[in-house]
Parts: structure tokens; C-alpha cells; sequence
């Protein structure tokens, strides 16, 4: 019983957490600011370690880390001090092996 109790709450995160970046693509064309980019890093962050065996990862890493690098570019552009603090804070702890390309990509930009 509490293993599908389990299932269905990791089910129902899984579903919200979609359905969040499902609705965000809805209005892509208009321009994000620092903190709505924020805000969705911090979704996948959360969301692909929960799908890392599933087939959706790669499509969502990626999306990840283009993301970052709108953000980074934003960051740049503005000398945003705090966000840059924020974005590396996020990715403090976070599991190596699944934001490799992310950790590399934060290394090489922001850690010049």
C-alpha cells in the first residue's frame, strides 16, 4: 500500500512538474525575464533526476541547458551579480553524472 502510495505522489509530481513546462512553451514567444528562467531551471532540476531512466531525459536535459544559456547571456548582458550567485548555488549539490553538461557548461561561463 505505501509503495503505491509512493508511485502515484511521484506520478502526480512527475504530471505537475510537465504540465508547468508544457504551458511555459505555450508562450515562448514572448521574452523571459532572469527570474521566470530561474524559476524553470529549478523545475528541471527537480524533475530530471526523477526521469533519468526514461526516455524523455535527453529532451529535457537539453532544454535545460539552453535555459542556462539564455539565462548566462542575460546574466552577461545585465551584471547580474545575484542571479549568477543564485544559478551556481542551485547547482551546488546537484548529482554530476546527470547535469554533467550543465556543471561544464557553468564551469566554462561563469566560473572565468
Amino acid at each position: 500500500m505505501e509503495e503505491s502510495n509512493k508511485a502515484s505522489d511521484f506520478n502526480k509530481e512527475f504530471s505537475d512538474i510537465i504540465d508547468d513546462l508544457t504551458i511555459d512553451d505555450q508562450v515562448s514567444k514572448i521574452e523571459k525575464t532572469v527570474d521566470h528562467n530561474l524559476s524553470e531551471i529549478k523545475k528541471l532540476i527537480k524533475l530530471l533526476p526523477l526521469i533519468k531512466e526514461n526516455s524523455d531525459f535527453n529532451e529535457y536535459s537539453k532544454k535545460l541547458t539552453k535555459l542556462m544559456k539564455t539565462l548566462v547571456q542575460q546574466i552577461n548582458e545585465n551584471n547580474c551579480n545575484k542571479t549568477k550567485e543564485t544559478i551556481l548555488k542551485l547547482f551546488g549539490d546537484v548529482d554530476s553524472t546527470i547535469f554533467k553538461t550543465q556543471l561544464n557548461f557553468l564551469n566554462k561561463e561563469l566560473k572565468k
